[in-house]
């Protein structure tokens, strides 16, 4: 896994080894920030279902002012934070170790808003449709923002409050692209 582009393009990220982690694949990273393009500069980032960090990582490096990861394994979460060390990202991050589901719950009480959320939940697990679900409850995500949401094709979360903007598929996977309505 490496860094794409901003300040530490080319820089590798430790690999997951023997980890339950399932990273975008380089190319499905591309297609989203190619898709994001500016809308990364200065954000507030949250990145849920953490795992290695790449997603956030790859935010910090093409300009985000901070990003939020939330890891529920400690073993995925030690490899995110050494990753993040090794880096020297430590102002700009902060790592939780938690029930993704739960810290919506906690986030939501302290009215917490991000203007970028990614979500790369575990496959066929339901995971998606729950995760945005209390995205939409919580009101978590900025008016102006976007959810990124990368899920199986056979996933396909129904939401009342988020637009479908854009959706690519690469093979069994799917990015989705949310909004709030204007």
């Amino acid at each position: 896994m490496r860094i794409i582009s901003g300040d530490l393009k080319g820089r590798r990220l430790k690999s997951v080894g023997k980890l339950k982690i399932r990273p975008p694949l380089d190319k499905v990273k591309q297609a989203i920030f190619d898709i994001l393009k500016n809308d990364i500069v200065d954000k507030e980032v949250l990145d849920l279902f953490a795992g290695s960090g790449s997603l956030g990582i790859e935010a910090v490096s093409r300009g985000a002012k901070s990003v939020m990861f939330v890891e529920s394994s400690f073993k995925n979460q030690k490899l995110l934070k050494e990753n993040i060390n090794m880096l020297n990202l430590g102002d700009k991050i902060e790592v939780i170790l938690a029930n993704v589901s739960k810290f919506l719950d906690i986030l939501s009480e302290k009215k917490q808003q991000f203007d970028l959320i990614f979500v790369d939940p575990p496959f066929l697990k339901n995971w998606a449709q729950k995760i945005l679900d209390k995205i939409e409850q919580y009101q978590i995500l900025k008016p102006e923002g976007i959810v990124v949401l990368h899920h199986h094709k056979k996933e396909i979360p129904e939401t009342t409050s988020l637009s479908l903007i854009k959706q690519r598929k690469f093979g069994d996977n799917l990015v989705s692209f949310y909004i709030i309505p204007p």
